[in-house]
This record gives C-alpha cells, structure tokens and sequence, in this order.
C-alpha cells in the first residue's frame, strides 16, 4: 500500500482513483525506502500553528502527539514543505521557502548531496500526500500541490518525473 490512514478524516487513499499524485509519491517512497539511514525521534507535524516564535526564533513546538520516529533528512524535508501551513487548502512552502530552509538546515548539518535530495524527496511524499487526501473529498489535488511544482520538486530531489 501507497498511501497510510489519514489522521484528519476517514478515507482509504488507496482506494481513490489512481493518477499523476501516486505516480509522483511511489517514485519518492521507493527511493527513500531503498536509502540506509538512521530514525530519530521528532515532533513531525510542522505546521505553523504548532510552532511559537519570539523575535525570528524557534522558541516553542506545540502538538506533540505528533512525536514519531524518522530519519533526519525525512523531518527536515516535511518541515520545509509545510512550515508555513495554518491549516487552510493551498497553503505551503513555496519552491523558494522550501529551497531556504533545506540550504540553511542542510548547510548546517553538513548534509551530502544525497542527503539533500533525500529531504527534497520527503518534502514532496508529504505534499503527495495531502494532495491526495483532496482528491479523496473531490477537491482539486492541484490546489495543494501542482503538476508543475511536483515536477521541479522531483527534480531538486534527483528522481525521474513521474508527473
């Protein structure tokens, strides 16, 4: 199975018509499953609503049944692509947000090249998977993620358009 429960509404994602947003999310999960790497345990719902901030600075993370365990590149990713979100349709890291955050995080941590494409990649798994979530109620899945981004996204994380 592609697609895990959703934790916001009662849905079986695997079994909504199949498209570009499952092409797109299975290429991303097959070459993260393949990667060796290493969890750790995190909060992972990045979402704006969740974080506190006093002058520019990460001060606070609420929401934390959200704790989980993943690999370093895999949070990082999800956290630039979701940042920004209060919860309303269409909202997102924005390609350059994404791009910021990921140079900063990854120039800090030392990333490889492969560990950059590694969050690119995770990043755009989580975009997938709200996009689809859309498609599940008969929202357009294209006003959560666009072909066009899907496929510039699947190009910062060195994988082959499946869009």
């Amino acid at each position: 199975m592609l697609w895990p429960e959703p934790d916001d509404r009662a849905a079986d994602l695997n079994a909504v018509e199949l498209n570009w947003i499952d092409r797109t999310a299975s290429i991303v999960r097959t070459w993260l499953l393949d990667l060796p790497t290493k969890s750790v345990v995190a909060h992972l719902d990045w979402h704006s609503t969740n974080l506190g901030w006093h002058e520019r600075k990460l001060v606070a993370v609420f929401d934390w049944d959200s704790v989980g365990a993943q690999p370093e590149f895999g949070i990082a990713g999800l956290a630039a692509a979701v940042w920004p979100t209060a919860g309303s349709a269409g909202e997102a890291a924005t390609l350059h947000q994404s791009e910021q955050f990921l140079h900063h995080y990854g120039e800090r941590r030392g990333w490889s090249a492969q560990q950059l494409q590694a969050a690119w990649a995770a990043g755009l798994w989580v975009r997938c998977f709200d996009a689809k979530k859309a498609q599940a109620v008969h929202d357009d899945p294209e006003g959560v993620i666009t072909r066009t981004e899907a496929r510039r996204r699947l190009q910062l994380a060195g994988l082959p358009d499946g869009v």
